[in-house]
């Protein structure tokens, strides 16, 4: 039985974030619009009940479908409130409460979650439920994904995610916006510092005192990025700024938290959670 929450009218309001250049040219965000459509879609936000019993948006998730296998991809600490919470996504008309197993990397022995680098998660979305999620979700596929993509300075990537600050509900319903924001790729010390490996994580740098909000045109703008956590990390050709290279983004990882002090993104890379998937799933042609 699906339990419906409350009704929820799902709005894709786009606010841009992208890096102030000294020699400004268009950006991603602009000449993106077509390419992005299907990587929006398929993220969505992740919702749960507030003290009120009121749906409050805390966290985004990614949908893929391997086979005839539907995933929900996101960071462990978002799955982690499933121990105090109902955990609900768009339904076709309302909030729906997901149903299914899911699996979240440890918490590091004596730790806590913030020592787990990986911070991953994946949710097996039980079969039929797929055909219950809002009509602007849709599962992204193997065409859509890089597991193995590589990274060299300067590289470009959209971040793909749900702000909390950006979500209201009232009147029985709740209303969202997704940001896009245009980041760039870094291989340098900050790894060290962070304690993470290239291999298994991407570290995409977004300064905002360098940034611009499209939507508002204010430059400088302090953002509370709570609620990205689990979204997307999505890898433009390499070959740009050739325009010819222009196409959709692939997915390559899922966000788990912004570091301010080091103006990145922390993305764990999906190569990671596929071989995760594929562990526990060892039927599914996954090479």
């Amino acid at each position: 039985m699906i339990r419906r929450i409350a009704a929820f009218r799902f709005q894709l309001s786009l606010q841009r974030l992208d890096p102030i250049k000294e020699n400004p040219d268009i950006s991603l965000s602009d000449v993106g619009d077509p390419y992005l459509r299907r990587p929006e879609a398929g993220v969505c936000p992740i919702f749960r009940e507030d003290g009120k019993g009121e749906p409050e948006q805390f966290g985004s998730g990614v949908l893929i479908r391997i086979a005839d296998h539907h995933f929900l991809l996101s960071a462990a600490h978002v799955f982690d409130d499933f121990k105090n919470h109902a955990i609900m996504i768009p339904g076709r008309d309302y909030l729906v409460e997901i149903y299914g197993e899911y699996r979240v990397t440890p918490v590091p022995e004596g730790g806590t979650r913030d020592e787990d680098n990986d911070d991953l998660g994946y949710f097996q979305l039980k079969d039929g439920f797929e055909s219950e999620l809002n009509s602007s979700l849709i599962f992204l596929d193997e065409l859509d994904c890089d597991p193995i993509d590589s990274t060299k300075d300067g590289d470009a990537y959209t971040i793909i995610g749900y702000q909390a600050e950006l979500s209201d509900f009232s009147e029985n319903t709740a209303t969202t916006e997704i940001p896009r924001i245009s980041c760039s790729g870094v291989q340098d010390h900050r790894f060290g510092k962070l304690k993470l490996d290239p291999q298994t994580h991407l570290l995409l740098q977004y300064r905002m005192k360098k940034g611009i909000s499209f939507k508002t045109m204010i430059p400088g703008k302090k953002h509370d990025f709570s609620g990205m956590s689990g979204g997307g990390a999505f890898a433009w050709s390499k070959e740009l700024p050739n325009p010819h290279a222009m196409a959709q983004p692939l997915l390559v990882g899922i966000t788990t938290v912004y570091s301010q002090y080091h103006n990145v993104f922390l993305v764990t890379r999906l190569g990671n959670v596929i071989a995760g998937i594929h562990k526990e799933f060892p039927d599914l042609p996954i090479a």
